[in-house]
Protein backbone atom coordinates (compact mmCIF):
# COMPACT_ATOMS: atom_id res chain seq x y z
CA UNK A 1 0.00 0.00 0.00
CA UNK A 2 2.76 2.58 1.23
CA UNK A 3 3.78 1.84 -2.47
CA UNK A 4 0.97 2.75 -4.42
CA UNK A 5 1.22 5.26 -2.55
CA UNK A 6 4.31 6.78 -3.15
CA UNK A 7 3.57 5.85 -6.85
CA UNK A 8 0.41 7.92 -6.49
CA UNK A 9 2.40 10.85 -4.88
CA UNK A 10 4.97 10.55 -7.57
CA UNK A 11 2.37 10.81 -10.53
CA UNK A 12 0.52 14.05 -9.09
CA UNK A 13 4.56 15.55 -8.62
CA UNK A 14 5.24 14.56 -12.40
CA UNK A 15 1.85 16.48 -13.58
CA UNK A 16 2.48 19.60 -11.46
CA UNK A 17 5.74 19.63 -13.09
CA UNK A 18 4.80 18.85 -16.61
CA UNK A 19 2.37 21.94 -16.11
CA UNK A 20 5.13 24.47 -14.95
CA UNK A 21 8.20 25.86 -16.23
CA UNK A 22 10.84 24.74 -18.66
CA UNK A 23 12.92 23.53 -15.91
CA UNK A 24 10.16 21.84 -14.26
CA UNK A 25 9.25 20.04 -17.26
CA UNK A 26 12.44 18.80 -17.63
CA UNK A 27 12.79 17.63 -14.17
CA UNK A 28 9.20 15.67 -14.64
CA UNK A 29 11.13 13.80 -17.66
CA UNK A 30 14.06 12.94 -16.02
CA UNK A 31 12.01 11.89 -12.98
CA UNK A 32 9.79 9.74 -15.51
CA UNK A 33 13.03 8.14 -16.77
CA UNK A 34 14.62 7.54 -13.54
CA UNK A 35 10.84 5.64 -12.83
CA UNK A 36 11.37 3.74 -15.69
CA UNK A 37 14.74 2.55 -15.14
CA UNK A 38 13.40 1.62 -11.51
CA UNK A 39 10.83 -0.70 -13.28
CA UNK A 40 13.03 -1.96 -15.54
CA UNK A 41 15.55 -2.90 -12.28
CA UNK A 42 12.64 -4.10 -10.24
CA UNK A 43 11.60 -6.43 -13.12
CA UNK A 44 14.90 -7.83 -13.18
CA UNK A 45 15.39 -7.97 -9.71
CA UNK A 46 12.23 -10.52 -9.86
CA UNK A 47 13.25 -12.30 -12.80
CA UNK A 48 16.57 -12.75 -10.70
CA UNK A 49 14.61 -14.00 -8.15
CA UNK A 50 13.10 -16.43 -9.71
CA UNK A 51 15.90 -18.21 -11.39
CA UNK A 52 17.84 -17.89 -8.12
CA UNK A 53 14.67 -20.06 -6.73
CA UNK A 54 15.01 -22.59 -9.81
CA UNK A 55 18.91 -22.83 -9.39
CA UNK A 56 18.54 -23.70 -5.68
CA UNK A 57 15.59 -26.42 -6.45
CA UNK A 58 18.47 -27.68 -9.22
CA UNK A 59 21.63 -27.37 -7.05
CA UNK A 60 19.22 -29.92 -4.47
CA UNK A 61 18.77 -32.03 -7.29
CA UNK A 62 22.03 -32.07 -8.28
CA UNK A 63 23.53 -32.89 -4.93
CA UNK A 64 20.77 -35.40 -3.87
CA UNK A 65 22.59 -37.31 -7.41
CA UNK A 66 25.93 -36.38 -6.48
CA UNK A 67 25.25 -38.50 -3.08
CA UNK A 68 23.50 -41.65 -5.17
CA UNK A 69 26.49 -41.62 -7.42
CA UNK A 70 28.98 -41.75 -4.94
CA UNK A 71 26.96 -44.59 -3.16
CA UNK A 72 26.73 -46.50 -6.62
CA UNK A 73 30.46 -45.75 -6.91
CA UNK A 74 31.10 -47.50 -3.45
CA UNK A 75 29.36 -50.53 -3.97
CA UNK A 76 30.61 -50.99 -7.29
CA UNK A 77 34.05 -51.10 -6.18
CA UNK A 78 33.14 -52.81 -3.46
CA UNK A 79 31.74 -55.96 -5.85
CA UNK A 80 34.61 -55.16 -7.74
CA UNK A 81 36.96 -55.74 -5.05
CA UNK A 82 34.87 -58.89 -4.12
CA UNK A 83 35.44 -60.38 -7.68
CA UNK A 84 38.78 -59.50 -8.20
CA UNK A 85 39.13 -61.34 -5.01
CA UNK A 86 36.97 -64.53 -5.84
CA UNK A 87 38.92 -64.61 -9.66
CA UNK A 88 42.35 -64.77 -7.66
CA UNK A 89 40.48 -67.63 -5.62
CA UNK A 90 39.59 -69.46 -9.41
CA UNK A 91 40.45 -72.93 -9.07
CA UNK A 92 40.87 -75.90 -12.16
CA UNK A 93 38.43 -78.46 -12.37
CA UNK A 94 37.45 -81.03 -14.82
CA UNK A 95 33.55 -81.12 -15.05
CA UNK A 96 32.37 -84.64 -16.00
CA UNK A 97 28.56 -85.90 -17.09
CA UNK A 98 27.24 -89.52 -17.12
CA UNK A 99 25.28 -90.39 -20.11
CA UNK A 100 23.98 -93.58 -21.35
CA UNK A 101 24.67 -96.85 -19.51
CA UNK A 102 24.13 -100.44 -20.60
CA UNK A 103 24.82 -103.44 -18.46
CA UNK A 104 24.37 -107.19 -19.54
CA UNK A 105 21.76 -108.21 -16.77
CA UNK A 106 19.27 -106.26 -14.51
CA UNK A 107 20.69 -104.85 -10.89
CA UNK A 108 21.29 -101.88 -8.99
CA UNK A 109 24.27 -100.36 -10.57
CA UNK A 110 26.16 -96.81 -9.76
CA UNK A 111 29.19 -95.20 -11.16
CA UNK A 112 32.40 -93.14 -9.63
CA UNK A 113 34.98 -90.86 -11.09
CA UNK A 114 38.40 -90.57 -10.60
CA UNK A 115 41.19 -88.56 -11.54
CA UNK A 116 44.57 -90.34 -11.95
CA UNK A 117 46.90 -87.84 -9.91
CA UNK A 118 44.20 -87.15 -7.44
CA UNK A 119 42.06 -89.37 -4.52
CA UNK A 120 39.53 -87.22 -4.91
CA UNK A 121 36.19 -89.57 -6.37
CA UNK A 122 32.70 -88.84 -6.36
CA UNK A 123 30.36 -91.28 -6.95
CA UNK A 124 26.19 -91.04 -8.56
CA UNK A 125 23.45 -92.68 -6.49
CA UNK A 126 22.43 -96.41 -6.62
CA UNK A 127 19.82 -96.37 -9.60
CA UNK A 128 16.63 -97.63 -8.61
CA UNK A 129 15.14 -99.66 -10.18
CA UNK A 130 17.09 -102.43 -11.30
CA UNK A 131 17.67 -102.20 -14.97
CA UNK A 132 20.32 -103.15 -17.63
CA UNK A 133 20.16 -99.32 -18.48
CA UNK A 134 20.23 -97.77 -15.25
CA UNK A 135 19.16 -94.15 -14.83
CA UNK A 136 21.11 -92.50 -12.32
CA UNK A 137 19.79 -88.82 -10.49
CA UNK A 138 22.87 -87.54 -9.86
CA UNK A 139 25.26 -87.38 -13.71
CA UNK A 140 27.29 -84.53 -13.42
CA UNK A 141 30.64 -84.06 -11.13
CA UNK A 142 33.01 -81.65 -10.63
CA UNK A 143 36.45 -82.59 -9.43
CA UNK A 144 39.75 -80.51 -8.90
CA UNK A 145 42.86 -80.88 -11.34
CA UNK A 146 45.63 -78.63 -12.40
CA UNK A 147 45.66 -76.56 -15.62
CA UNK A 148 47.50 -79.20 -17.50
CA UNK A 149 44.94 -81.97 -17.38
CA UNK A 150 45.63 -83.23 -20.60
CA UNK A 151 48.61 -84.97 -19.69
CA UNK A 152 45.85 -86.99 -16.90
CA UNK A 153 43.17 -89.78 -16.99
CA UNK A 154 39.85 -90.41 -15.62
CA UNK A 155 39.40 -93.44 -13.84
CA UNK A 156 35.28 -94.49 -14.28
CA UNK A 157 34.58 -97.55 -12.03
CA UNK A 158 30.88 -99.60 -11.96
CA UNK A 159 29.39 -100.67 -9.31
CA UNK A 160 27.37 -103.19 -8.61
CA UNK A 161 24.91 -103.02 -5.62
CA UNK A 162 23.75 -106.75 -4.41
CA UNK A 163 23.25 -108.17 -1.17
CA UNK A 164 25.09 -111.67 0.30
CA UNK A 165 23.00 -114.80 -1.02
CA UNK A 166 22.80 -116.30 2.22
CA UNK A 167 21.71 -112.79 4.05
CA UNK A 168 17.58 -111.67 4.07
CA UNK A 169 17.34 -108.28 3.12
CA UNK A 170 16.21 -106.22 0.17
CA UNK A 171 19.37 -106.60 -2.45
CA UNK A 172 20.28 -103.30 -4.28
CA UNK A 173 19.41 -100.51 -1.89
CA UNK A 174 21.31 -97.73 -1.09
CA UNK A 175 22.76 -98.93 1.87
CA UNK A 176 24.44 -102.35 0.34
CA UNK A 177 27.94 -101.58 -0.36
CA UNK A 178 28.63 -101.62 -4.07
CA UNK A 179 30.55 -104.41 -5.66
CA UNK A 180 33.12 -103.46 -7.91
CA UNK A 181 32.21 -104.69 -11.37
CA UNK A 182 34.37 -102.67 -14.19
CA UNK A 183 36.36 -100.31 -14.48
CA UNK A 184 37.51 -98.25 -17.52
CA UNK A 185 40.36 -95.76 -18.22
CA UNK A 186 39.57 -92.15 -20.39
CA UNK A 187 42.82 -90.80 -21.01
CA UNK A 188 42.30 -86.81 -21.45
CA UNK A 189 44.64 -85.72 -23.87
CA UNK A 190 42.37 -84.76 -26.44
CA UNK A 191 41.03 -82.58 -23.90
CA UNK A 192 41.93 -79.47 -26.13
CA UNK A 193 42.43 -75.90 -23.25
CA UNK A 194 43.37 -72.79 -24.48
CA UNK A 195 45.99 -70.69 -22.85
CA UNK A 196 44.05 -68.14 -20.76
CA UNK A 197 40.75 -69.66 -21.59
CA UNK A 198 38.03 -70.33 -18.84
CA UNK A 199 36.48 -73.28 -20.53
CA UNK A 200 37.73 -75.95 -23.06
CA UNK A 201 35.85 -77.89 -25.59
CA UNK A 202 33.38 -80.63 -24.46
CA UNK A 203 35.46 -84.25 -25.37
CA UNK A 204 32.18 -86.94 -25.70
CA UNK A 205 33.62 -90.61 -25.33
CA UNK A 206 32.06 -93.68 -25.30
CA UNK A 207 33.78 -96.34 -23.04
CA UNK A 208 33.47 -99.65 -21.74
CA UNK A 209 33.89 -101.54 -18.36
CA UNK A 210 36.14 -104.38 -18.25
CA UNK A 211 36.65 -106.29 -15.14
CA UNK A 212 39.62 -109.41 -15.09
CA UNK A 213 38.17 -112.53 -13.69
CA UNK A 214 39.41 -114.21 -10.32
CA UNK A 215 40.23 -118.01 -9.33
CA UNK A 216 37.11 -119.12 -7.22
CA UNK A 217 39.82 -121.88 -5.57
CA UNK A 218 38.43 -125.00 -6.87
CA UNK A 219 40.47 -124.76 -9.89
CA UNK A 220 39.15 -122.16 -12.03
CA UNK A 221 41.35 -120.43 -14.04
CA UNK A 222 40.84 -116.67 -13.16
CA UNK A 223 42.84 -113.83 -14.94
CA UNK A 224 40.30 -113.23 -18.15
CA UNK A 225 39.25 -109.92 -19.37
CA UNK A 226 35.79 -109.40 -19.42
CA UNK A 227 33.51 -106.51 -21.04
CA UNK A 228 30.60 -105.80 -18.51
CA UNK A 229 29.21 -103.08 -19.86
CA UNK A 230 29.51 -99.34 -21.51
CA UNK A 231 29.06 -96.00 -20.86
CA UNK A 232 28.86 -92.62 -22.70
CA UNK A 233 30.84 -89.85 -20.87
CA UNK A 234 31.31 -85.84 -21.32
CA UNK A 235 34.27 -84.13 -20.07
CA UNK A 236 35.21 -80.15 -19.82
CA UNK A 237 37.86 -78.29 -18.26
CA UNK A 238 36.98 -75.03 -16.41
CA UNK A 239 37.96 -72.37 -14.23
CA UNK A 240 35.57 -71.71 -11.83
CA UNK A 241 35.93 -69.44 -9.02
CA UNK A 242 34.46 -69.83 -5.48
CA UNK A 243 30.99 -67.86 -5.91
CA UNK A 244 30.71 -70.16 -9.21
CA UNK A 245 31.93 -73.27 -6.91
CA UNK A 246 29.22 -73.14 -4.58
CA UNK A 247 26.11 -73.82 -6.87
CA UNK A 248 27.46 -77.44 -6.87
CA UNK A 249 26.35 -78.96 -4.71
CA UNK A 250 29.02 -82.71 -4.27
CA UNK A 251 27.50 -85.47 -3.00
CA UNK A 252 29.01 -88.58 -0.82
CA UNK A 253 31.08 -90.98 -2.10
CA UNK A 254 28.92 -94.30 -1.95
CA UNK A 255 30.84 -96.82 0.35
CA UNK A 256 32.31 -99.64 -1.99
CA UNK A 257 34.09 -102.85 -1.51
CA UNK A 258 36.16 -105.14 -3.60
CA UNK A 259 34.76 -108.27 -5.13
CA UNK A 260 35.85 -111.02 -3.09
CA UNK A 261 37.60 -114.60 -4.09
CA UNK A 262 34.62 -116.28 -1.89
CA UNK A 263 32.00 -114.76 -4.24
CA UNK A 264 32.38 -115.10 -7.40
CA UNK A 265 29.10 -115.33 -8.97
CA UNK A 266 29.56 -112.50 -10.35
CA UNK A 267 32.43 -114.45 -12.58
CA UNK A 268 30.74 -117.75 -13.52
CA UNK A 269 26.74 -117.55 -13.23
CA UNK A 270 26.42 -113.72 -15.25
CA UNK A 271 29.14 -112.71 -16.84
CA UNK A 272 31.08 -115.83 -18.55
CA UNK A 273 27.29 -116.86 -19.35
CA UNK A 274 25.89 -113.53 -20.51
CA UNK A 275 28.78 -111.09 -20.96
CA UNK A 276 27.67 -107.87 -22.38
CA UNK A 277 27.79 -107.59 -26.27
CA UNK A 278 27.64 -104.28 -28.42
CA UNK A 279 24.72 -103.89 -30.57
CA UNK A 280 23.76 -101.58 -33.71
CA UNK A 281 20.48 -100.12 -33.33
CA UNK A 282 18.33 -99.10 -36.52
CA UNK A 283 15.16 -96.92 -36.06
CA UNK A 284 13.09 -97.60 -38.89
CA UNK A 285 10.15 -94.73 -39.22
CA UNK A 286 9.32 -94.80 -43.08
CA UNK A 287 9.37 -95.15 -46.73
CA UNK A 288 8.12 -92.68 -49.12
CA UNK A 289 7.94 -92.51 -53.05
CA UNK A 290 7.36 -96.47 -53.23
CA UNK A 291 6.47 -98.32 -55.89
CA UNK A 292 2.66 -98.98 -56.17
CA UNK A 293 0.91 -102.46 -56.02
CA UNK A 294 -0.29 -103.73 -60.05
CA UNK A 295 -4.26 -103.63 -60.19
CA UNK A 296 -5.05 -107.09 -58.77
CA UNK A 297 -1.14 -107.71 -57.20
CA UNK A 298 -0.53 -107.71 -53.67
CA UNK A 299 3.16 -106.03 -52.72
CA UNK A 300 4.63 -105.94 -49.30
CA UNK A 301 7.90 -103.75 -48.21
CA UNK A 302 10.39 -105.00 -45.48
CA UNK A 303 13.32 -103.62 -43.99
CA UNK A 304 16.49 -106.01 -43.21
CA UNK A 305 19.35 -105.54 -41.14
CA UNK A 306 21.96 -108.17 -41.59
CA UNK A 307 25.14 -108.92 -40.66
CA UNK A 308 27.60 -110.53 -43.37
CA UNK A 309 30.34 -112.35 -44.15
CA UNK A 310 32.95 -111.40 -46.97
CA UNK A 311 31.70 -114.05 -49.22
CA UNK A 312 28.13 -112.80 -48.83
CA UNK A 313 27.02 -115.12 -45.76
CA UNK A 314 24.60 -113.93 -43.52
CA UNK A 315 25.62 -114.25 -39.95
CA UNK A 316 22.54 -112.17 -38.27
CA UNK A 317 19.47 -110.95 -39.42
CA UNK A 318 16.58 -109.08 -37.89
CA UNK A 319 13.58 -107.83 -40.46
CA UNK A 320 11.11 -105.52 -39.46
CA UNK A 321 7.61 -106.75 -39.82
CA UNK A 322 5.96 -106.97 -43.54
CA UNK A 323 4.19 -103.50 -45.22
CA UNK A 324 1.09 -103.74 -47.36
CA UNK A 325 1.30 -101.75 -50.40
CA UNK A 326 -2.45 -100.65 -51.58
CA UNK A 327 -2.82 -101.52 -55.11
CA UNK A 328 -3.77 -98.07 -57.13
CA UNK A 329 -5.30 -97.92 -60.95
CA UNK A 330 -4.79 -94.37 -60.39
CA UNK A 331 -1.98 -93.12 -62.83
CA UNK A 332 -1.22 -89.87 -60.75
CA UNK A 333 -0.90 -92.28 -57.43
CA UNK A 334 1.39 -94.06 -59.09
CA UNK A 335 3.47 -91.55 -60.03
CA UNK A 336 3.61 -89.96 -56.78
CA UNK A 337 4.62 -93.17 -55.26
CA UNK A 338 3.24 -95.05 -51.91
CA UNK A 339 4.26 -94.85 -48.44
CA UNK A 340 4.73 -97.81 -45.79
CA UNK A 341 5.07 -96.98 -41.98
CA UNK A 342 7.51 -99.04 -39.44
CA UNK A 343 7.85 -97.41 -36.42
CA UNK A 344 10.03 -100.20 -35.60
CA UNK A 345 13.72 -100.46 -33.65
CA UNK A 346 16.16 -103.37 -35.23
CA UNK A 347 18.96 -104.82 -33.24
CA UNK A 348 21.93 -106.21 -34.79
CA UNK A 349 24.60 -108.00 -32.49
CA UNK A 350 28.11 -107.08 -33.20
CA UNK A 351 31.47 -109.11 -32.70
CA UNK A 352 34.44 -108.19 -30.71
CA UNK A 353 36.28 -105.61 -32.58
CA UNK A 354 39.30 -108.40 -33.11
CA UNK A 355 36.72 -110.54 -35.23
CA UNK A 356 34.89 -108.16 -37.16
CA UNK A 357 37.76 -108.68 -39.94
CA UNK A 358 35.74 -108.77 -43.30
CA UNK A 359 32.02 -108.50 -42.06
CA UNK A 360 30.21 -106.09 -43.03
CA UNK A 361 26.52 -104.57 -42.52
CA UNK A 362 23.55 -104.17 -44.26
CA UNK A 363 20.53 -102.04 -44.84
CA UNK A 364 18.30 -103.23 -47.27
CA UNK A 365 14.69 -102.19 -48.32
CA UNK A 366 13.06 -105.30 -50.33
CA UNK A 367 9.79 -105.83 -51.61
CA UNK A 368 7.79 -108.89 -52.47
CA UNK A 369 5.11 -108.47 -55.38
CA UNK A 370 2.78 -110.95 -56.50
CA UNK A 371 0.82 -110.41 -59.60
CA UNK A 372 -2.79 -111.55 -60.96
CA UNK A 373 -1.01 -114.87 -62.28
CA UNK A 374 0.04 -115.62 -58.36
CA UNK A 375 4.37 -115.35 -59.65
CA UNK A 376 5.96 -113.74 -57.10
CA UNK A 377 8.82 -111.95 -57.18
CA UNK A 378 11.42 -110.00 -54.75
CA UNK A 379 13.39 -107.08 -55.52
CA UNK A 380 15.42 -104.29 -53.43
CA UNK A 381 14.46 -101.17 -53.43
CA UNK A 382 17.17 -99.41 -51.61
CA UNK A 383 20.89 -101.75 -50.23
CA UNK A 384 23.69 -99.80 -47.81
CA UNK A 385 26.27 -101.49 -46.83
CA UNK A 386 29.33 -100.65 -44.77
CA UNK A 387 32.11 -101.57 -42.17
CA UNK A 388 31.18 -101.98 -38.51
CA UNK A 389 34.65 -99.82 -37.40
CA UNK A 390 33.06 -97.13 -39.78
CA UNK A 391 31.03 -96.11 -36.53
CA UNK A 392 31.92 -94.72 -33.96
CA UNK A 393 32.01 -96.61 -30.48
Amino acid sequence: EQIETLKAKEAAAVSTLSSGSEEQQRLAAELQEARKRFEEAELALGKAGEESSSLGEERAKMEARLVEAAKSSENLQRRLAAESSDKAAAHHFLDIAVGECEFASSFSYSLSVQLRSRGDRKSTDVAQPASMKPVFKKTSFLLPTDADVAGDALSISAFVHVGDPSAVGAPGSESTPGRLLGEAQLLLSDLKVTEGAANSQRLVRSISFSRTTQGSGDGASGGKQLTVGRATVVVQFKVLTPTELAEHRPREVSPSAPLPVSFPSLDRSLWLTKPFQHRLRALVHCASALPTAPPGGRATVRVAFRLLREDGQILHESTSSDALLQPSADVGSQLAGAEASFGQELLLPLPRAEAADGLSVQLSLEMVSAGETGAVSSTSLLNLQWRPDTLPF
